[in-house]
């Protein structure tokens, strides 16, 4: 007999939000690790035991912004949260947050301006916008 549990959809976003967050957590931890911070290193940053620190990394407690915010100073690094809409959730939506921005202009009359420029994440010519002046 096998044992499955059942996870409702709020349950599950939190879980995976937790862990993904834990997951980065660690990976910056990698990263400070390789330029010689010491777990003993963040947690004079911060005014805690060790032991407290190495408890955090390892996934144990419920991390605050400001615990966050706090590892991200102590480690140089920098923490972003960004909200997107779910995809199995949205209707109608034809886009993600990062996605290139098309921009469908009228024609140009003449005297006027047209000033381009790069949007946010656009790599190549046809991720520019126009826009009159």
């Amino acid at each position: 007999m096998s044992f499955r549990m059942q996870i409702d959809p709020r349950s599950r976003k939190a879980a995976r939000f937790i862990t993904g967050v834990h997951k980065q957590l660690q990976q910056a931890y990698i990263r400070a690790s390789a330029r010689g911070v010491t777990q003993q290193d963040i947690a004079e940053d911060l005014g805690v035991d060790r032991s407290t620190i190495n408890r955090r990394l390892l996934g144990g407690g419920n991390l605050t912004l400001r615990s966050l915010s706090d590892f991200a100073y102590a480690m140089d690094e920098d923490v972003e949260v960004v909200f997107r809409p779910s995809h199995h959730r949205t209707v109608g939506a034809n886009f993600r947050i990062g996605d290139p921005v098309v921009v469908t202009l009228p024609t140009p009359t003449a005297g006027s301006t047209v000033v381009t420029g790069p949007v946010a994440g656009a790599s190549k010519k046809s991720d520019l916008v126009g826009e009159y002046v």
